[in-house]
């Protein structure tokens, strides 16, 4: 059993953790780290920038220089101000999605994982943070859960990316990874992949994405769909693209079958 009440938020949840004894494992980020991301060569300047989080003091316990460079923020200072002054650093829109939904699918995915497959799952979210000037970078976040030997969340490691010039800060995506391990072999599986958008706008589908999911439904091809259209197969797969991240669907079939609830077509 992992965590037993999923009502809390994401600062709800470290209240009540911040109330307990910070465990063993914290006392050895170096081990965790190594589980995590194998011999990485830390004083590299192509290093990831690893993050290691302890729920129950609400500190860093380690951040790699390299977090500077993605949020303008010195790893010292990081240790120095604690796991809430970084959070409060992030859009307040943002914010507000992690510390309730986001937070609360990661929590109900927790439940299903025991300590020895931890490292096993990762969760991963974007959010926009302000640097020291005040201007937002969008920075993507993949990590997993550390917890303690009764499977509960006491910590999260893992390591930031800046996706600024991929994504403009008005789409928020959410997705949880879990890793299969069948001798050498190693197969990743998706079981969570969500998108958020903060403005309306940019979460409806536009008249020609359905004129294309018309014809979609109607068996043709990108190819086809572009000599009707005048557009390039290309085009026509980035309209398609966009429906699935918009829709939250997975593949055409569960987009053609949203679009027939809503009477899109």
């Amino acid at each position: 059993m992992g965590p037993t009440n999923s009502s809390h938020s994401y600062l709800g949840y470290l209240d009540m953790t911040s109330k307990e004894s910070s465990p063993e494992i914290m006392s050895h980020p170096n081990t965790i780290i190594k589980n995590v991301f194998g011999d990485v060569n830390l004083n590299s300047t192509l290093a990831p920038a690893v993050l290691l989080s302890d729920f129950t003091t609400k500190e860093f316990v380690f951040a790699h220089k390299n977090c500077q460079t993605l949020t303008g923020y010195s790893s010292k200072y990081l240790t120095d101000s604690g796991l809430e002054s970084f959070l409060e650093k992030i859009h307040t829109e943002d914010f507000k999605k992690i510390n309730g939904d986001i937070f609360a699918e990661n929590f109900r995915v927790l439940q299903t994982i025991n300590f020895n497959e931890m490292f096993d799952y990762t969760f991963c979210h974007s959010y926009r943070i302000k640097n020291k000037q005040g201007k937002y970078s969008t920075i993507l976040q993949r990590f997993s859960y550390v917890l303690s030997q009764n499977n509960k969340p006491i910590g999260a490691i893992g390591y930031l990316s800046d996706i600024s010039m991929f994504n403009n800060g008005m789409q928020m995506v959410h997705q949880i990874e879990r890793l299969h391990k069948s001798g050498t072999r190693q197969r990743k599986e998706i079981i969570h992949n969500n998108n958020f958008f903060h403005n309306l706008e940019n979460a409806v589908i536009s008249k020609r994405e359905v004129e294309v999911l018309k014809w979609i439904s109607e068996g043709f091809s990108s190819k086809q769909i572009a000599e009707k259209l005048k557009i390039s197969p290309n085009t026509v797969n980035n309209h398609r693209k966009k429906m699935l991240q918009k829709t939250n669907c997975k593949n055409t079939a569960a987009l053609l079958s949203f679009a027939a609830s809503q009477r899109l077509l």
